[in-house]
């Protein structure tokens, strides 16, 4: 699903550690590990390549980097909120 699961597990941790404290720390300490992942997941996507070629190439274009299916996956429950929400608009009216 990720091509670097271990940096997603350990953000996933800090993460639930800065929502469990609610406190500005927590964000901050979440931001520089995630800064850091950042910065070193660009140095290893410069490497792969190198090393696996075309293989890893077609697997990189395929596979999230670090948070899996986020973005399609919010955006298809929005679409399936608006939905619901305009067909239960749509029966009130009626009735």
């Amino acid at each position: 699903m990720v091509r670097h699961p271990i940096y997603t597990g350990i953000l996933t941790g800090f993460l639930g550690t800065a929502i469990a404290l609610s406190e500005v720390r927590g964000v901050v300490g979440f931001v520089l590990i995630f800064i850091v992942f950042w910065a070193k997941r660009r140095k290893e996507e410069e490497w792969m390549p190198s090393q696996f070629g075309e293989a890893y190439a077609s697997y990189a274009h395929q596979t999230a980097a670090l948070v899996p299916y986020l973005l399609i996956a919010m955006s298809r429950s929005i679409l399936m909120f608006c939905r619901e929400a305009a067909r239960a608009i749509d029966i009130k009216m009626v009735r």
